[in-house]
């Protein structure tokens, strides 16, 4: 018996045969990618509005817009939704889970502006113009019920 000989690199011992190209091949990676494709234009389809779009602010006190108060502060209340950050008069505002915030306000007599306004975090913004009319109880006279 004669022992086989190592012909060198090019001897055949690691080539493989050819690929058969007309055999049936398995196509579960393209069903998967399929499926999850479709997925994600789902999920794009449902949360795009939200992603890309404006925030919207909502104020619930003062409901009227102007609004005219014997005190010298106000409680302004309202919701934030699809929003990023909140900032009533330049000053950032803390914005609750479900959007719901609040900022109390010292005003000065006369009408007094408050600019809401909130930024999202691909650059939408939303502003919100409230005015509140400061006009102090005189003394002695006491507002109608």
């Amino acid at each position: 018996l004669q022992e086989p000989r190592h012909l060198g690199p090019r001897d055949g011992l690691g080539d493989e045969l050819p690929k058969n190209r007309f055999a049936i091949q398995s196509r579960a990676w393209f069903i998967w990618a399929a499926f999850l494709g479709v997925v994600l234009l789902i999920y794009l389809g449902v949360r795009l509005p939200e992603i890309v779009g404006e925030p919207i602010i909502r104020v619930t006190y003062p409901a009227e817009n102007p609004a005219t108060v014997r005190e010298e502060t106000i409680t302004i209340t309202g919701t934030l939704q699809n929003g990023g950050s909140l900032s009533v008069n330049g000053e950032s505002v803390e914005v609750g889970a479900e959007g719901a915030w609040r900022k109390e306000i010292s005003l000065q007599r006369g009408l007094n502006s408050v600019v809401i306004s909130s930024k999202k975090f691909l650059g939408k913004e939303a502003r919100s113009l409230r005015q509140v009319i400061y006009e102090p109880a005189e003394p002695g006279v006491f507002p109608p019920r």
